[in-house]
C-alpha cells in the first residue's frame, strides 16, 4: 500500500468518524432541544397555575371583604330591627 493509499483511507476513516460523531452530537442536540422545549411547557404550565392561585387568593380576600361587610349590614340591621321592636313594644305598652 502507498502513502496516497493509506493517506486517503485514513482520510476516509477521519471524515467517517468525524460524520458519526456530527451525528451522534446532533441527535444529542435535537434530543436535549426536545427536553428544553417539555421544560419550556411545564414551566409556562407552573406560571400558569401561580397566576391562576394568585387570582384565586385575590378573589378570596375580596369575597372575604364582602362577607365581612354583608356581616357588618346584618348586625346593623339587626341592633335596628332591635331598637324598632323595642319601641314597638313601648307604643303598645303605652296604648294598653
Amino acid at each position: 500500500m502507498t502513502n496516497d493509499e493509506l493517506f486517503a483511507d485514513l482520510k476516509q476513516f477521519i471524515e467517517a468518524a468525524v460524520s458519526q460523531q456530527a451525528a451522534h452530537l446532533d441527535s444529542r442536540l435535537d434530543s436535549a432541544e426536545q427536553r428544553m422545549a417539555s421544560i419550556e411547557q411545564r414551566i409556562d404550565t407552573i406560571e400558569t397555575t401561580m397566576a391562576t392561585k394568585a387570582d384565586m387568593q385575590l378573589l378570596d380576600e375580596k369575597l372575604d371583604t364582602i362577607q365581612d361587610a354583608i356581616g357588618d349590614a346584618f348586625t346593623h340591621s339587626d341592633g335596628t330591627l332591635q331598637d324598632h321592636e323595642r319601641r314597638l313594644q313601648r307604643l303598645e305598652h303605652k296604648a294598653a
